[in-house]
């Protein structure tokens, strides 16, 4: 059973959460190569970012989405050896010693990604929620850039996030059983964390969206030892999860 971490859920703007709660030194970045569910890994923790599905042998299974740990990349990748963060531009790492969040960074890949070369680091990218900052839509918009009608619209689906605690180096990882749209998915947090809009990102706390829908997962343990679990048919990427878990 893992350790080190705790679960609460609660309803937050009309939508119940399921949150896990962990330090960033017990996180890591898996690669399940589209061949198991999260709950068929035995991992703790949360589906990762967004991938592709293989249509062709040109077209490989591949994230899109960076991801990296222990300075190397995470899932199954194209050929040359790096991902890019095009869908979304924000992403969350953990340097070894404190977290950091970054926005904007589109054209990043893996191996530009400062501070993530060293064993115990990680770096997960996504759609920046841009927590207390009033403009945050357009925004999001802005750093999607590509394809904004997929990625922030206002469609409903499952949703999954990760929030940084950047006081305490802790790590929420989120998911909903709701569908929801990104606004809605953001008031939500925004609610469980206590933060309102305002002319500027939120000091302390900063958050991505990662991949949604049929990807949502997650598996967290109860104080009395039963576990929580949202379970999916797809075969995920990507995930993130506890370093002593499974």
């Amino acid at each position: 059973m893992a350790t080190n971490h705790t679960y609460r859920t609660g309803t937050y703007n009309g939508i119940l959460l399921h949150m896990l709660r962990t330090h960033a030194s017990n996180i890591t970045l898996k690669n399940l190569r589209c061949e198991k569910t999260l709950k068929e890994s035995g991992y703790y923790g949360c589906n990762g970012g967004f991938f592709n599905f293989p249509n062709s042998a040109t077209n490989p299974k591949r994230v899109i989405s960076l991801a990296k740990v222990n300075g190397g990349v995470v899932g199954p990748n194209s050929n040359d050896g790096n991902q890019n963060n095009y869908t979304g531009g924000g992403v969350i790492l953990w340097n070894g010693n404190s977290l950091v969040c970054l926005f904007s960074r589109p054209d990043d890949d893996a191996s530009t990604m400062p501070n993530t070369s060293a064993y115990g680091t990680w770096a997960q990218g996504g759609i920046s929620f841009w927590l207390g900052y009033k403009n945050f839509y357009d925004a999001a918009v802005n750093e999607v850039g590509y394809k904004p009608d997929q990625m922030v619209e206002h469609s409903t689906a499952m949703r999954t996030a990760m929030v940084a605690d950047l006081d305490t180096d802790n790590v929420y990882l989120i998911a909903t059983e709701n569908e929801c749209d990104y606004i809605d998915f953001r008031a939500a947090i925004q609610s469980a964390f206590d933060i309102t809009d305002g002319n500027s990102t939120n000091s302390r706390y900063k958050g991505i969206m990662l991949d949604g829908g049929g990807s949502t997962q997650f598996r967290a343990n109860r104080s009395n030892g039963a576990d929580v679990t949202i379970v999916q048919s797809r075969k995920l990427a990507e995930v993130i999860v506890l370093r002593n878990s499974n």
